[in-house]
């Protein structure tokens, strides 16, 4: 795979360490503000979004590349999101009827919507095909693709648009991958410990969660009685939720 960075950060501000000099918004919360004499309008959020997403799309289709994998879904926060911004601006119907799950087959007309989820803070999932194709999701609007290729009249076209395409490592991906379990009290939102599954394999995680093979392994999941028995760990679900999270490990 080639690996690359797109943003809204003209390269040209940038220090000699990569860092951006200037106080631009970051994100869909800045709307209203007014940062190094620019307002951030709802119009200008919806058009930077949208480069975003058409620059998904075009690589999608560059590559020939019919669908995703969703890798990574958080179905607490998810929940919680759609109950809290019901009503809001940016909220949209089709974020509550995707219907999404941990590894589900996403074409692209369901990966511009999960793009504006990830990027509205309803979901922090990740799209894949292990080996093969990423896109990673970082903060302040911050997205890495990793894909067979991208063509430079491609990236030319995409840096006529609000977005710059740059060839950068996604700090979001590893091929090692360390597991945690997560154990919270019924009826209680606070993780009371953890501990990390050192004999556990990522083979181990995808065959007891009935993952697919084009899943990457990262899962951020609540595992039930089966998993715990398949995954060999004495778990005590008469008092106890427990969650798989995972961690990239970076050489």
């Amino acid at each position: 795979m080639k690996y690359y960075r797109i943003t809204k950060y003209d390269p040209k501000n940038r220090n000699e360490k990569g860092h951006y000099l200037y106080d631009h918004w970051t994100e869909f919360g800045d709307i209203g503000r007014t940062l190094e004499g620019e307002l951030v309008t709802i119009e200008k959020y919806l058009t930077v979004e949208s480069d975003y997403i058409n620059a998904v799309i075009q690589i999608l289709k560059e590559n020939k590349i019919e669908y995703l994998r969703v890798i990574g879904l958080d179905k607490k926060l998810l929940k919680y999101s759609i109950n809290e911004n019901k009503g809001e601006w940016f909220h949209r119907d089709e974020f509550e009827t995707i219907d999404l799950f941990e590894d589900k087959k996403v074409t692209i007309s369901d990966i511009e919507i999960i793009c504006q989820m990830n990027f509205r803070y309803y979901c922090g999932v990740s799209l894949e095909i292990k080996d093969k194709f990423y896109i990673h999701f970082g903060y302040d609007m911050y997205m890495y693709v990793g894909t067979p290729n991208i063509s430079d009249e491609l990236i030319n076209k995409l840096n006529a648009t609000s977005v710059f395409v740059e060839e950068c490592y996604s700090p979001y991906y590893s091929e090692m991958l360390e597991y945690t379990l997560q154990r919270s009290k019924k009826r209680s939102k606070y993780v009371l410990d953890e501990e990390v599954l050192k004999n556990v394999s990522i083979a181990q995680i995808k065959k007891a969660l009935k993952l697919s093979d084009e899943h990457s392994g990262l899962v951020n999941m609540k595992i039930n009685k089966r998993i715990a028995d398949e995954l060999e760990l004495k778990l005590d679900f008469s008092k106890y939720i427990y969650y798989i999270t995972t961690e990239n490990i970076i050489e």
